[in-house]
């Protein structure tokens, strides 16, 4: 692995660490990718600002499709063989919010083609904050008044609480800096390294619009196949969940798009569309939700917001699980007891992060939880293969770990387990 450390400028002001982006880009764009990086820090030193650092690592090859490549046989189905591999590398960079004069930089307010109205929260800001007000007055810009037409605003935070949404022409002058400012290279970076990026799944991915029901088909498929990943819990051997909808939709991978919509459970895709168009809450994400599922298309820069509708759907029925299980759950067995359990239902399979104690040790588990039919529940974390996916029904030898609570629930946590199914 090779580092790239850049040098901090020091002003007055304070700062806050945004956690980490990587990209996954084909080697030979790497250059380019550090010449962007480059001309972001030179801006970011103009203005006194904290620069980017960046880490460099070797990636897992990327398969290469063309039309004409030829099929092999598994199990009686047809998959196709690469044309090549296309040798990739791993770009993270960690950025620097700044903080000028008592104003933070937490978020931006855009107009989405398809979705209408839609915030994002700067990653790290230490509180969840509602953009509500903003949403009905999208283009506009507080410092000047004016509403103009813009793809997006800026949302600044001051230290006594009070938000501003601003236009990126009144920055410098709301701010007192030049118009270059660090933070409006986060976005203008993070839009060209992810086109970058979009080389390894196929060119001109991100240009288009997929139907809404499509991306809902093949988010619904793949979290049956592997669980869902959120792009925190993710890792070299467990990619994003985002990202495996996203890759599949490049021009080279249409017939396995075709094939995982084709395999999705229609009643599930249903429940979590249904879901994810009316779901409660006022909350940024819930709003952002709502908007993007009750289209008919939804953009490449919105693919992730509507994939993990599936995690949503499932969270508010494993909720729906535990709150009648709040009542009847107990504990069950001693601890370090070897005990077989009979007609457990899978509720939620999701991916943790976990301490890598080697270099080949993964460095997430999946944690399986399971409710009985008297309403006890247990928890299995594994980063072995099992097999399981939400709503099976199965027979689990497994060893007690310990007891515990978790929001008002009893529940039996296990280890080294074996599964059959019923």
């Amino acid at each position: 692995m090779t580092t790239v450390t850049v040098v901090c400028y020091h002003v007055c002001m304070t700062t806050t660490t945004v956690p980490t982006a990587t990209y996954r880009i084909p080697a030979h764009r790497v250059q380019d990718a550090l010449q962007r990086i480059e001309k972001a820090n030179r801006r970011a030193a103009r203005n006194g600002l904290p620069a980017y650092r960046v880490t460099i690592a070797e990636g897992d090859p990327a398969p290469v499709y063309h039309d004409d490549d030829e099929y092999e046989v598994i199990d009686g189905r047809r998959h196709r063989i690469p044309s090549y591999f296309l040798p990739v590398t791993e770009v993270t960079v960690s950025g620097i919010v700044p903080h000028i004069g008592g104003w933070t930089f937490v978020g931006l307010v855009e107009v989405d083609e398809c979705a209408g109205v839609v915030t994002r929260q700067l990653p790290g800001t230490p509180v969840e904050l509602s953009f509500a007000e903003f949403r009905s007055t999208p283009t506009r810009c507080q410092h000047c008044n004016l509403n103009r037409d813009r793809a997006r605003t800026f949302v600044l935070r001051h230290d006594d609480g009070r938000m501003m949404q601003v236009g990126s022409s009144c920055l410098a002058v709301f701010l007192g800096l030049d118009a270059s400012l660090h933070d409006l290279d986060v976005d203008s970076l993070d839009r060209a390294l992810r086109e970058m990026a979009d080389d390894v799944s196929g060119a001109g991915a991100a240009d288009g619009m997929q139907p809404v029901d499509h991306i809902l088909r093949i988010a619904v498929a793949i979290v049956a196949q592997r669980g869902y990943t959120s792009r925190d819990a993710s890792g070299p051997d467990r990619p994003a969940t985002a990202d495996l909808v996203k890759d599949v939709l490049s021009p080279w991978q249409a017939h396995l798009a075709v094939q995982l919509a084709g395999s999705a459970d229609p009643d599930r895709v249903a429940a979590v569309a249904a879901y994810a168009r009316s779901i409660d809450g006022d909350s940024e994400y819930a709003t952002n939700l709502r908007n993007i599922a009750s289209q008919t298309y939804v953009t490449y820069r919105n693919i992730g917001i509507l994939a993990s509708a599936v995690t949503a759907y499932d969270r508010h029925v494993e909720r729906g699980l535990l709150q009648a299980a709040m009542a009847s759950s107990r504990h069950l067995g001693e601890v370090k007891a070897r005990i077989g359990f009979a007609n457990l239902t899978v509720v939620r399979i999701s991916t943790v992060p976990v301490t890598a104690y080697s270099y080949h040790a993964p460095d997430v588990a999946d944690l399986i939880k399971f409710v009985d039919p008297f309403g006890n529940v247990l928890v299995w974390k594994t980063s072995a293969s099992h097999g399981l996916a939400e709503g099976d029904t199965v027979n689990l030898v497994g060893t007690v770990k310990m007891h515990r609570e978790w929001r008002g629930v009893n529940e039996t946590w296990l280890t080294n387990c074996t599964s059959t199914p019923r």
